[in-house]
């Protein structure tokens, strides 16, 4: 039973890492910033950001180079962002367009509704 477990779980996470995003259940958000956070440090380790709304504290993945984005984000800053799921009805929100500023941190691109990862911004190509 255990075993089955752990086989759904992983089969599951790994649809959310590799799925396209589901555009047509995306959400669009405005609140504070109050940070991130990881599972581990290992490369693969889920990456949350989380957002003060007038709805609560919600956390939304990123992936490791979106975090790197964020750098001039600061607690408290006011930011707006766009999450879809990869899975069909999951509650799990994957931020794919995120604004502070009035500066566009994370853009939407192609990549979005692939499956790839999205492109930084002034990155047109996803290289770095």
């Amino acid at each position: 039973m255990l075993l089955a477990g752990l086989g759904y779980y992983y089969s599951t996470e790994s649809k959310q890492q590799n799925g396209a995003l589901i555009l047509s259940q995306s959400v669009e958000m405005q609140g504070h910033y109050r940070g991130t956070s990881a599972q581990s440090k290992r490369p693969g380790a889920q990456r949350m950001l989380w957002l003060q709304s007038d709805a609560g504290l919600r956390g939304y993945r990123l992936t490791a180079d979106q975090v790197q984005a964020l750098g001039s984000l600061e607690i408290e800053d006011e930011i707006s962002l766009a999450a879809a799921p990869r899975v069909a009805d999951s509650k799990v929100l994957w931020i794919y367009q995120l604004s502070a500023a009035q500066q566009q941190l994370l853009a939407p691109s192609a990549a979005d509704v692939s499956g790839k990862q999205p492109v930084l911004v002034g990155d047109e190509n996803g290289d770095k």
